[in-house]
């Protein structure tokens, strides 16, 4: 095969394997929309029926090389003596697909990562160690709560 034919065949598989970064920017704001919902649909609904937490969705901008500057919602979950983010970092992050910081409003250094991972098309949430990425566990809404009453009884 000729040289031509070669850097030919290269352009067109790289052609091919081209990523859809818009495609992939709007599955992460899917995945993080889907998330804000089960919190508050599912696993804090009667916490905020009751008047015990306040659940609001902010719009960031977040950059990311490839997919540029977008609009994004972070979660804030405000309680009678303070405020717990869930605000997305990225989309493209080594070791899953898609990050977001939850910590306490002020105490970032705190706080814990939300990694999305999908099986299946499934989106797997897991709480991940800022200190140690091997300390995770699956988010659920036992470990959400858990590490919330961790945060505030310290």
């Amino acid at each position: 095969m000729s040289l031509k034919n070669t850097l030919k065949e290269l352009r067109n598989s790289r052609e091919d394997s081209k990523i859809d970064w818009e495609k992939n920017k709007n599955e992460w704001i899917d995945s993080v929309i889907r998330l804000y919902k089960k919190i508050q649909d599912d696993w804090f609904a009667e916490l905020e029926d009751e008047e015990l937490i306040k659940i609001q969705l902010l719009p960031i901008s977040v950059f990311e090389e490839h997919i540029g500057t977008y609009s994004i919602d972070k979660m804030e979950i405000s309680y009678a003596t303070g405020n717990i983010v869930l605000e997305p970092v990225g989309r493209n992050i080594i070791g899953g697909e898609g990050r977001i910081d939850f910590y306490f409003k002020g105490e970032f250094s705190k706080g814990i990562m939300l990694i999305l991972f999908r099986d299946n098309g499934e989106d797997n949430w897991f709480l991940v160690s800022k200190q140690n990425s091997r300390d995770r566990e699956l988010l659920t809404k036992t470990t959400l709560e858990k590490a919330i009453e961790k945060w505030i009884e310290e």
